[in-house]
């Protein structure tokens, strides 16, 4: 104590809030800066380079005297994705108590991190606890296994000695003790040196952050990150020692700092998302792995549920922890009403998933568990949402009807949280609601937020959340999202795209020609589509496949033959195919119902070209060098035409012209030369 005491009072070996006994150092810049206001106060402001992952917040630098503070931390569901702050658990909440409770101003702060794990919320926590906070929301769970985090040898020890070095950290002799040990350089790489088991299996490297860039780097951000996931169940045990080591910190921090803190239980889809990733636990030469896949195979073919049910069952008897076979166990469950057998399937799906990108039952338990240990009050979203569909549906499944997706809740999902956070604040004398606080003023304020909104930045973020899925071979559930932005915007152009190339993915080809014929149809900007019919066909899956390509342009012209735009991509891909009668029927047909484009006329005229067909090429380049000055090889198709037919001395000036636009191209200044030479001669005779 005495060694202690007097290390303090030197300052040195300061204790950093920032050491974690599993993961070691992890640096982190600030997330408010203080900012300068026009009438000479001082606010606290969400740091630019912080934007990419956390919303821009503000709030005063000094608290006043009637200000209440509560702070939100969590993930992408805390931040409000796919959508923004506003339509948040945490913005849902900062408009009703600030309605419900007119003696306080209440300072709902958004502090949810896209991708942010517990261990981040906890050192998070350590910033914000300095800003006067009155309470701590946490919504957290759904990250712990999305960065590569490699433990040391420090996650093989017991619990005791984890918490003992947690504190210890804390202390200046331990600061004094690892200043001297070590140099800068290793204090942000040695936390994980010694590690024996990765999340990727195919690196060593650690998952400290780099002082430079300390933010998240999610493995499902890199190209075929989902491929490094594999099964590990001592991984899968010591994230969950350290996410308890980090909800204990959180209640630590907080008690020490008398600051109110309320943990949440965040909530899945359960029903409606299959599992991201299934791994067999079976050798690929053992016989009963043949039998299992047989069995699997069975279940696409039977169309009577409780036939799948005998199959599946058979199949999990010989791979307990395939995930997908538990999922579709589950859903022909469902499909006959064993509701309660389903439900624990539907669990079963979610924690044999190899690429657990939702929270585990195991972390369910850890955070049910610290909170009653920590004396941390915890509200149970599953639970709220199982009663609601309870009260609406024959189940009480969660899915589609309160998700957007694996985890991000729809906005009445938000407004719900935030109504039983609300209730919990008033049952615990946190809030005095006014007098005139009712479910009418909560239907008013509801329908005033709804009313606000805007329906393309919805959209957008709706797509956004679709490429996420798509990205995660969910094309089903990706095309679902499109197709909601779709019809939400009127059928955008921005969403056709991805919308068609996700039914051609599905093998939807009807689908995807009637979106075109339909958006064709409603708008005269046929370009405006065209591009992004041209997207669709150099996109993944068709661009090298021509033959494909051209399959499809054939039958979207059978819906609309009369389609300038159509006709001509069909007349490029006859050319990439080698067909040119085709290709100049399809050019023909695309000049003829779009004579002012001069690129469809270039097309049709290079056609002509390559089959010799120099006189009726001739009109083509003509127009199409009268409004493009800029084109060589137009211009020396051009002259190639006029000699053809006999047309010498005009066929000079396009030549020369070709030159000097482009000097290097040899076929113009050969046939300058021979024009110009044969022009003189003539001139000669």
């Amino acid at each position: 104590m005495i060694t202690e005491g007097a290390l303090k009072w030197l300052g040195l070996g300061s204790p950093d809030a920032r050491m974690d006994p599993f993961i070691g150092f992890t640096a982190q810049s600030p997330l408010f800066v203080q900012q300068a206001e026009f009438d000479g106060s001082q606010s606290w402001v969400t740091n630019e380079n912080k934007l990419l992952w956390f919303n821009a917040q503000k709030f005063p630098h000094i608290k006043g005297d009637n200000v209440k503070r509560v702070f939100c931390f969590g993930g992408s569901t805390t931040f409000g994705r796919p959508f923004s702050d506003k339509t948040s658990f945490c913005g849902w909440l900062r408009v009703f108590l600030n309605t419900a409770d007119k003696t306080h101003q209440w300072e709902v702060i958004n502090v949810g991190g896209v991708s942010y794990a517990s261990y981040r919320v906890s050192i998070l926590m350590q910033e914000i606890q300095r800003y006067e906070p009155d309470l701590f929301i946490v919504y957290s769970g759904h990250n712990e296994f999305l960065e590569k985090r490699t433990y040391s040898l420090l996650a093989d020890l017991p619990g005791w000695i984890l918490e003992l070095l947690g504190s210890v950290s804390q202390t200046h002799v331990y600061g004094t003790l690892r200043n001297i040990l070590t140099s800068p350089k290793d204090a942000t790489n040695n936390a994980i040196d010694n590690s024996k088991h990765s999340l990727q299996q195919a690196h060593d490297s650690a998952s400290t952050l780099d002082e430079n860039n300390p933010e998240v780097s999610p493995m499902l951000d890199v190209a075929d990150g989902w491929k490094e996931y594999r099964r590990d169940k001592l991984q899968r045990e010591e994230t969950k020692k350290h996410f308890g080591f980090n909800l204990r910190q959180m209640a630590k921090l907080a008690r020490e700092a008398s600051i109110q803190m309320l943990w949440v239980v965040p909530a899945s889809n359960l029903k409606d998302i299959s599992p991201f990733k299934s791994e067999s636990s079976l050798k690929a030469s053992d016989s009963r792995n043949q039998e299992f896949m047989r069995l699997m195979q069975s279940v696409d073919y039977q169309g009577n549920a409780e036939l799948k049910i005998r199959s599946l069952k058979d199949a999990l008897s010989l791979d307990p922890e395939h995930a997908l076979a538990h999922y579709l166990y589950a859903q022909s469950l469902l499909e006959v009403g064993d509701y309660q057998t389903a439900e624990a399937a539907f669990h079963q799906a979610l924690d044999t998933d190899v690429l657990p990108l939702r929270i585990t039952s195991a972390l369910e338990r850890e955070l049910r568990d610290n909170g009653q240990k920590e004396s941390i009050p915890v509200i149970d979203f599953p639970l709220i949402l199982n009663a609601k569909m309870k009260q609406e549906y024959a189940h009480e499944i969660i899915g589609n009807e309160f998700f957007l997706d694996h985890v991000h809740p729809t906005i009445e999902g938000n407004r719900m949280l935030a109504l039983s956070i609300f209730q919990w604040m008033s049952e615990e004398g946190l809030l005095i609601p006014d007098a005139d606080w009712s479910e009418l003023k909560v239907s008013q304020k509801t329908q005033e937020l709804i009313a606000g909104l805007n329906i393309n930045e919805q959209a957008d973020a709706l797509v956004r959340l679709g490429n996420v899925l798509s990205w995660a071979r969910k094309a089903d559930d990706a095309f679902a999202l499109y197709q909601k932005a779709y019809d939400m915007t009127g059928g955008s152009t921005e969403v056709l795209g991805p919308l068609a190339r996700t039914a051609l993915q599905l093998g939807r080809n009807d689908t995807a020609i009637t979106l075109y014929v339909n958006a064709f149809g409603a708008t005269d900007s046929h370009e405006d589509i065209g591009f992004v019919l041209q997207e669709l066909l150099l996109g993944e899956g068709l661009s090298s496949k021509p033959q494909k390509k051209a399959a499809f342009l054939w039958e979207l012209l059978q819906k609309i033959p009369e389609n300038s735009v159509v006709n001509n991509l069909y007349g490029v891909e006859m050319v990439e195919l080698g067909y040119s009668n085709e290709s100049i029927e399809a050019f023909g047909k695309a000049v003829q119902f779009s004579p002012e484009n001069i690129e469809y006329r270039f097309n049709l005229a290079m056609s002509l070209s390559e089959q010799g067909r120099f006189a009726e090429a001739l009109e083509h380049f003509q127009r199409y060098t009268e409004e493009n000055f800029d084109n060589a090889l137009a211009f020396n198709n051009l002259g190639v035409s006029l000699t053809a037919t006999g047309r010498f001395e005009e066929a000079i000036p396009a030549f020369r012209r070709a030159l000097e636009l482009d000097p290097t191209l040899e076929n113009a200044r050969v046939n300058f030369q021979r024009v110009s030479a044969k022009v003189s001669q003539m001139k000669k005779q």
